[in-house]
């Protein structure tokens, strides 16, 4: 039983890992508008200078996901070995029961000198997961540990309690106004910038007809591109915020 359940385990990791056998594979949210705060993540996951896990965390549908897609995106195109990353989904039932540092032994033999990174999103389901991220910081020098979390507030402090000094904290925020209307296309049509000190508007109705549009649903990237959930935002804010963090994200903390 246990090797057909190995066997599932890295067909599931394999999948999820496409660069692995094709390094040109495409990863669909390279597609998407980077977030502003893309740069700075990135400068951050990336730095093997410092010894530390970087966890980044935000409220659901901020776009953790989508970010740490684009960040496995940028790593392959920058020339890292796309057989040293591993992203690994804690939440999906296959991994149920696993510790974290079983999937290092899924990771493809790579030059042992060679620099790896593992990549956990959603790791707040990974019960005492602060622990485990510990434990790996300290015995795996050469392996760069990222991962995001939803319930932002309970992983700080959790982070702070038992990760001290080995953790990075990044915050995702819901997108910021400016953010809003860079992924409308409209931050060039409405907001000018005179003499590089102020800024202005050529037509202010409309830019407070699309702040009202960003008091509404603008605080969440898949609301703004997706069309057919903005005819029917309460659902959406329903179903998968609201609902997920009262029944599932609380009742698990």
């Amino acid at each position: 039983m246990d090797a057909i359940a190995q066997q599932d385990i890295r067909a599931r990791i394999e999948r999820d890992n496409p660069w692995w056998a094709n390094p040109n594979s495409t990863i669909p949210e390279t597609a998407y508008r980077r977030r502003v705060y893309f740069p700075p993540f990135q400068t951050l996951a990336l730095n093997l200078e410092v010894r530390r896990a970087t966890i980044l965390l935000g409220p659901r549908r901020v776009g953790k996901t989508v970010m740490i897609r684009q960040l496995i995106s940028e790593m392959i195109s920058d020339g890292i070995d796309p057989k040293s990353i591993l992203y690994a989904s804690v939440d999906a039932p296959i991994y149920s029961g696993m510790s974290l540092e079983q999937f290092i032994t899924f990771m493809p033999r790579v030059p042992a000198s060679q620099p790896r990174y593992l990549i956990f999103d959603e790791i707040q389901y990974l019960r005492d997961w602060e622990f485990h991220m510990k434990d790996l910081v300290d015995n795996y020098p050469l392996i760069k540990f990222i991962a995001t979390g939803s319930a932002a507030a309970a992983l700080r402090l959790k982070s702070r309690e038992s990760g001290a000094g080995r953790f990075s904290e990044f915050m995702l925020p819901a997108l910021t106004f400016y953010e809003f209307l860079q992924f409308t296309n409209d931050d060039e049509k409405l907001i000018s910038n005179l003499e590089d000190r102020y800024y202005t508007t050529p037509n202010i109705d409309a830019l407070n007809s699309r702040f009202v549009d960003y008091l509404n649903f603008g605080g969440y990237p898949e609301a703004v591109l997706n069309p057919l959930i903005r005819t029917n935002s309460e659902q959406f804010i329903r179903n998968d915020i609201i609902d997920k963090v009262l029944l599932k994200d609380l009742r698990s903390l």
